[in-house]
């Protein structure tokens, strides 16, 4: 089981301290929960643990955190995927139909917004092999740089981690992205899911990864 947590520099700082081996665009599988199955219309709430790797880990998730009543919708969110030798972060973002397809991997200003400062040898890519793993990382904070128009504060750009280091990572290929949305066999059997489709553009991921 992969589940993915919330990036923080302090609690990661194998990762921070490294440099960038690879950058990929893949999938990964957003969970979410509410009382119907059609609740990813609304704005969706992220909760630390809800991103997985692989559809099993998901699937396991929901199955922990079922109650009656529940249903869960688990997405393929495409996403970035940092490679570093202490293990990969993933860059994605929710509450769009295209993901982070305002962010631009050169720099588009001088200086950070609202006062923020620059970060030691701040370069004006890091979306390359050998680059700053944390500089990459923070390229991608609301009030950075490379924003044409900085995304929301909050249930937006989510950076997450795993220092697993053979992490699974599902490439995005050609065929629509898919979602799934649970029901109930009865309590003593696992949630059957009901496959349908998702909407998300992966066009503005793979260019930022190519």
């Amino acid at each position: 089981m992969t589940q993915l947590t919330t990036f923080d520099a302090k609690k990661f700082p194998t990762i921070a301290d490294t440099r960038l081996l690879g950058i990929r665009s893949c999938l990964i599988y957003y969970v979410t929960m509410g009382r119907n199955a059609w609740h990813s219309t609304w704005v969706q709430q992220y909760s630390n643990g809800c991103m997985h790797t692989s559809i099993s880990s998901a699937k396991e998730y929901a199955e922990r955190l079922r109650t009656q009543g529940t249903v869960f919708t688990i997405k393929q969110q495409p996403s970035i995927g940092l490679l570093t030798a202490s293990g990969a972060v993933f860059v994605t973002q929710i509450n769009t139909t295209s993901p982070l397809s305002e962010y631009s991997e050169d720099a588009l200003h001088d200086a950070p917004q609202d006062g923020a400062k620059l970060i030691d040898g701040a370069q004006n890519n890091y979306i390359k092999e050998g680059a700053s793993a944390l500089g990459a990382i923070l390229s991608f904070d609301r009030l950075s740089r490379f924003w044409k128009t900085p995304p929301p504060a909050k249930n937006s750009v989510i950076i997450i981690t795993s220092e697993q280091m053979d992490v699974n990572i599902d490439p995005i290929e050609n065929e629509k992205l898919k979602a799934w949305s649970s029901y109930s066999n009865g309590s003593g059997y696992l949630l059957g899911w009901r496959e349908r489709e998702n909407n998300l553009s992966t066009n503005a991921i793979r260019k930022i990864a190519d």
